[in-house]
């Protein structure tokens, strides 16, 4: 961040850092200034939408909404925030026009569980598993899985990383 201050990816990691390990505060600070910075970074928006979703849906829905319009690639974190709200039918609508992508598959995951449908969210992370997914290493850390890690699917494909 001192060496390259101008650019609001630095903050807003920062963010995603304190926000995994429950450091709301600081995270909240990150990532104002990361869009501060740039209040168009998608990122960013992410990020304050992932903060917002324990305290306002509407503030979320509408910051993930513009973070899609900016970067579709967070279409599915937008699926995500309406699955959980409540609002099943926007969340599959989403997840239909959104392609099968590897940078898709951990939205896919994420919305499934938020769905109650943990057997789609486990295909899922088998093919997360089968594409090297860059995100696995990472996913005990991904509190939005917390729903599957004990599952003998999840402990199977993440021990096999030889991470456990």
């Amino acid at each position: 961040m001192e060496d390259d201050p101008a650019n609001p990816r630095w903050s807003a990691w920062l963010a995603w850092l304190h926000l995994r390990d429950s450091n709301l505060d600081e995270a909240v600070e990150a990532v104002s200034k990361s869009l501060a910075i740039d209040s168009d970074y998608a990122e960013g928006l992410h990020v304050k939408s992932k903060l917002a979703v324990a305290r306002d849906f509407q503030e979320a829905i509408n910051t993930h909404e513009r973070a899609a319009a900016l970067d579709p690639r967070w279409r599915p974190a937008l699926a995500h925030t309406y699955a959980l709200s409540g609002n099943r039918m926007k969340a599959t609508e989403i997840l239909a026009t959104t392609d099968d992508s590897p940078l898709n598959t951990f939205g896919r995951i994420e919305v499934y569980l938020a769905l109650g449908e943990k057997e789609k969210a486990l295909e899922w992370f088998q093919q997360a598993y089968n594409q090297r997914h860059p995100y696995l290493p990472w996913s005990r850390r991904n509190y939005d899985l917390r729903e599957i890690w004990d599952t003998p699917e999840f402990r199977r494909l993440y021990q096999t990383l030889g991470i456990e």
